[in-house]
């Protein structure tokens, strides 16, 4: 009965993320990328608060400013992975309103097959498993992205959603060993404030903001803010907590099938059709993050 409930809440954490996607596709087309994560990030940052204080409540526990080791340590780690995020999330807002939900969505999953390569610097073995996924990872990129009539190379679009898994990959790794000892809601918190200030600041320089343009696209941009990075953060925890790690890590890689489905249902006959060809490469990068989650036996 445990399994069934942590599979649920695994799958629609994959559902909310996927179909969130399609939020940001929308709001890409009113608002600039620093302007929608700054708003996203602030919501996001608020909807948690009041969660955090909630949780401490029932827990009967004190306020998170009476221990100020603690709230040292999650205030630095909560900046640090918040840069991370802030540049993760603006890259990926960037790079979305031309490169679409349903592709986007795809090439950001490649994060999953990043991870480990990554963890390769900080002492962590790649097994057989993720170098196959790698292969097929990189196939699969060249098919939606670099094949195709016309193409001369990648687009700039995709590129910005590249740099974008690759600091989710950073983003990552950089939580898993900072968080020790940290409330992972809390930590979430005070990072989308940090990545709320970082999106502000960029935002004021670079970026005009209209309120009717807010206006215009209030319901994904809640959407995103309160569903995709509030509710959906706090059941991949209940999701995460006691289970199997490779059972839940593959319901998660539904999030990009989520995705480019909910933009065709959405989104209708505005959406983009795949070719041949974007098709193929969406299926291969999947097969590789899910390669990637499955560690091959060793012959004994």
């Amino acid at each position: 009965m445990q399994n069934v409930k942590q599979n649920t809440c695994a799958l629609i954490t994959a559902l909310i993320w996927g179909t969130a996607f399609v939020g940001q596709s929308i709001c890409s087309k009113y608002l600039g990328p620093f302007t929608t994560t700054a708003l996203r990030s602030v919501i996001a940052a608020i909807f948690l608060t009041i969660v955090v204080f909630i949780l401490r409540k029932i827990k009967g526990q004190k306020s998170i400013f009476a221990d100020r080791i603690y709230f040292k340590n999650l205030l630095k780690s909560g900046i640090i992975c918040g840069i991370l995020l802030a540049a993760a999330t603006n890259l990926q807002q960037t790079g979305i309103g031309d490169t679409g939900a349903g592709k986007t969505a795809f090439i950001t999953a490649m994060y999953v097959v990043i991870v480990p390569l990554l963890g390769i610097f900080v002492g962590k073995k790649a097994g057989t498993n993720v170098w196959a996924a790698v292969f097929v990872a990189v196939i699969g990129f060249y098919f939606l992205c670099l094949y195709g009539e016309g193409k001369i190379g990648i687009a700039l679009s995709d590129l910005f959603v590249l740099l974008c898994a690759f600091m989710f990959s950073v983003h990552i790794i950089t939580v898993d060993r900072v968080s020790e000892g940290l409330d992972g809601i809390e930590l979430s918190c005070v990072q989308f404030y940090a990545s709320a200030v970082v999106s502000l600041i960029c935002m004021f320089f670079t970026e005009k903001v209209s309120v009717s343009d807010i206006h215009s696209c209030a319901l994904p941009l809640l959407y995103i803010s309160v569903f995709s990075s509030g509710i959906a953060y706090t059941l991949q925890i209940i999701a995460q907590k006691g289970s199997n790690p490779t059972v839940i890590s593959l319901i998660f890689t539904l999030e990009s099938v989520f995705a480019i489905l909910a933009e065709h249902i959405i989104a209708g006959s505005m959406a983009k059709p795949m070719m041949w060809w974007e098709t193929l490469g969406c299926t291969l990068i999947f097969l590789a993050v899910v390669f990637s989650q499955i560690p091959f036996k060793k012959k004994t």
